[in-house]
């Protein structure tokens, strides 16, 4: 009898372990950005994570770290792709990181795309409080982007003085015409903020560049997604 029970629970630990989807989470290093994959075939789709995104080049992302036991940080988005499910975490006073991520799988999940979406730049500044007029964090201008389709501007910033305002202005390819077109400039006065920013150039637009800063006292990070022409 003893025999028979110990026999059953070990079924139904097997069973149990069987029907839990398999995961498995990818961390990055120097950020708290992590990346929990669920479902059939997670183990590759993780081993892909590693070197290949967010991550590793020149495109912006902190080099992957590899894999960790659990998942941690705030979700920012869970995305499914091919069976597979994607959840984003990233904590902190600036996640940045965290949705440039969900922007790159959200853009894969609706394959609206000609092209894998693509790091622009990422910029970010700081001005301490003791100086008024930083330039370092006042005033920063992006590199010149070309989107000839829709792109993302990911913002966030957070501020610990009594002064906190935080700014972005679109601008032509050559850093000083200001740019028009179908987007919009987010402009923040509370102590902390982020989000994502929509916009969709033109084929004939030319390239754009991203000037933006924030009063003393705080620090801020901006990005670029080039998602490009809709297939």
């Amino acid at each position: 009898m003893i025999a028979d029970a110990v026999l059953l629970v070990a079924v139904i630990g097997v069973l149990g372990a069987a029907s839990k989807p398999p995961d498995c989470t990818v961390g990055y290093s120097d950020s708290n950005l992590n990346i929990e994959v669920t479902g059939q075939g997670a183990d590759a789709a993780c081993r892909q994570l590693i070197p290949a995104g967010p991550g590793a080049n020149s495109d912006g992302f902190p080099y992957g770290s590899g894999r960790i036991s659990q998942p941690s940080g705030d979700v920012k988005c869970k995305v499914t792709l091919k069976g597979l499910t994607y959840t984003v975490r990233d904590s902190g006073l600036v996640t940045l990181y965290g949705p440039v991520a969900c922007s790159t799988l959200r853009a894969s999940e609706s394959h609206t795309y000609k092209s894998a979406p693509q790091v622009a730049f990422v910029m970010s500044g700081e001005c301490p409080i003791a100086q008024p007029q930083c330039p370092s964090g006042w005033d920063k201008l992006s590199q010149p982007f070309t989107a000839n389709g829709d792109w993302d501007l990911t913002w966030s910033y957070s501020c610990s003085g009594s002064d906190h305002y935080f700014y972005t202005s679109i601008r032509d390819g050559d850093g000083k015409t200001q740019a028009f077109g179908d987007f919009t400039q987010p402009n923040d006065s509370d102590p902390s903020g982020s989000g994502v920013m929509h916009a969709h150039d033109k084929p004939d637009a030319g390239p754009r560049t991203v000037n933006a800063g924030a009063s003393a006292g705080c620090s801020w990070t901006v990005s670029v997604t080039i998602l490009g022409p809709r297939s």
